[in-house]
């Protein structure tokens, strides 16, 4: 029986520390439990926003014709990602150096053509403070890592199309796919990105639920025409009182 995805507030059944695990990431980084019990949030987890009005920062397509494409943190929720990403650190780059993780989705709109997305190291591109950031080969990693994963998580991380160096995204479709940069480049602070030659993604922000209504369903297009979000400096906070 095909089981519905949660919404926006499930996690409040499980705990507010599962919010940032909604459409496969609980599985994917958390694995299973047997015994039916709800999957544990790993050590250091943080709980980020459970409002569903929360703005989340991205990177994003503009409106118009061709591939829809967002670029999100690990965690949409806010929440520091730094223990989920040394789960993916642990399993994929064992004594490899620490990575910022990401999530994209890329959505194809009905009457096109297909679109071919290189996942290749350095197709996906992060402007920071620090200069122009690609995606590290995260097929060879998975090669060189899959017979030691457990069978579950080697299976989601094909589902998120780790092992894959291109997709496809055939017309009234999207793929959702997970990327890993530089430990320096950290998606949320990025000023840009682009895949490819005339895919490019800026700052927009828009309410959490909308932002996981993209993930689960594609729906990149439908995001708000909310107001471009700026490049944020490394270390700054925002408070009720901090000008966007």
């Amino acid at each position: 029986m095909h089981r519905r995805a949660p919404g926006p507030l499930a996690g409040l059944a499980a705990g507010a520390a599962l919010g940032a695990a909604l459409f496969g990431l609980a599985v994917l980084l958390l694995g299973h439990r047997g015994d039916g019990g709800p999957l544990r949030p790993p050590p250091g987890f943080s709980p980020g926003a459970a409002d569903p009005r929360t703005p989340v920062r991205v990177l994003a397509t503009l409106d118009g014709p061709g591939l829809h494409a967002m670029i999100l943190p690990l965690r949409e929720d806010g929440g520091d990602p730094a223990a989920e990403e040394a789960i993916l650190d642990r399993d994929l780059f064992p004594g490899g150096g620490s990575h910022r993780w990401a999530r994209l989705v890329a959505s194809n709109p009905e009457g096109g053509p297909a679109v071919r997305l290189s996942l290749a190291p350095g197709a996906v591109v992060l402007e920071t403070e620090a200069g122009p950031a690609g995606n590290v080969d995260l097929a060879a990693a998975f090669a060189a890592r899959a017979k030691d994963l457990p069978p579950h998580r080697a299976l989601d991380l094909r589902v998120h199309r780790a092992p894959d160096r291109e997709v496809e995204v055939p017309p009234g479709s999207f793929v959702r796919v997970l990327l890993a940069f530089p430990a320096a480049a950290d998606p949320r602070e990025a000023a840009a990105a682009s895949l490819g030659e005339g895919v490019r993604l800026l700052p927009r922000e828009a309410p959490l639920d909308r932002v996981r209504s993209a993930l689960l369903e594609g729906s990149v297009s439908t995001l708000p025409d909310a107001k471009r979000a700026e490049a944020r400096p490394q270390g700054r906070e925002e408070g009720p009182g901090t000008p966007r």
